[in-house]
């Protein structure tokens, strides 16, 4: 992934101009025929026009950034926002084509695990790059991009564009990587729920092909469809859960309440211990 950053700069521009930049990823923004000029306030600049800069509480770093050729490019200089490192400069050789006119409108929130990199919502120039372990808003998506905000940002419509395949790599998902399956969680549930309760004498989980009606207990979690680490996925859906108090388990997928991204599991369970009885 190319890390670049993109540079949310204080300008002077009219309301028509920021409109055509904010629907343009099905935002809830409304475009008028009504020319307000709205001063200084803080967008995402997406085209190549005189701005005035002001980096009064922005940090700006520089830094060497390999490209996708193993070359290094020229020094970069960046500035640091809560949510995301900005390019100061945009390059236009890195314009990527996009058709906004394909995104559908989503809204949805996610957790970014890792760094992604941004393009402009009016021209794909590369734009910038996330911080790690962020939220953001999806709010539309198309085959090709992602048009995202940042939760918390002000203004509300900050607005960018991600690659889907870059997207679903920072949620920690790959979907190069085999679909998780209920015997996946079933065995890492097994193993999590000894670990939990150690050496303890008489403790026995058994995994059953079908519930019993014994088995009068259930707890439905969604995970990643495609997740890199189920143990990490499974261990707070363990804590908060009484599992380990129980025998018998069977675990399923609802398949009514699955995607390619997130993935619902149904835990049916029964039979207190001897221990918790």
């Amino acid at each position: 992934m190319r890390k670049k950053t993109l540079g949310i700069i204080a300008v002077t521009l009219t309301a028509s101009m920021l409109a055509v930049s904010l629907t343009g990823c099905g935002t809830r923004a409304e475009a008028t025929d009504q020319e307000v000029v709205i001063e200084e306030e803080p967008i995402i600049v997406t085209d190549e026009e005189e701005v005035t800069i002001d980096t009064e509480d922005a940090i700006t770093e520089t830094e060497e950034v390999v490209a996708d050729d193993g070359e290094a490019d020229a020094e970069a200089s960046y500035t640091e926002h809560e949510y995301f490192f900005a390019l100061d400069e945009t390059d236009p050789n890195t314009e990527e084509e996009v058709d906004l006119s394909a995104l559908v409108p989503v809204q949805e929130t996610h957790e970014l695990k890792d760094s992604v990199t941004l393009y402009g919502s009016g021209r794909g120039f590369i734009i910038g790059y996330t911080k790690p372990n962020i939220t953001v808003e999806l709010m539309s998506t198309s085959d090709d991009w992602y048009c995202i905000n940042f939760a918390d940002e002000t203004p509300e419509y900050q607005l960018v564009l991600v690659r889907p395949d870059d997207f679903m790599a920072a949620l920690g998902m790959d979907e190069n990587m085999p679909a998780i399956t209920a015997n996946d969680v079933k065995m890492a549930l097994i193993n999590q729920l000894y670990d939990k309760v150690g050496d303890a004498d008489g403790v026995h989980y058994v995994a059953l092909d079908e519930a019993t009606d014994e088995m009068d207990l259930a707890v439905e979690f969604t995970i990643p469809t495609y997740c890199r680490d189920i143990d990490e996925a499974l261990t707070q859906i363990v804590a908060d859960n009484d599992f380990e108090n129980y025998r018998f388990f069977h675990i399923e997928k609802v398949a009514d309440k699955s995607d390619d991204e997130n993935s619902c599991f149904r835990v049916t369970y029964g039979v207190l211990q001897e221990f918790a009885e």
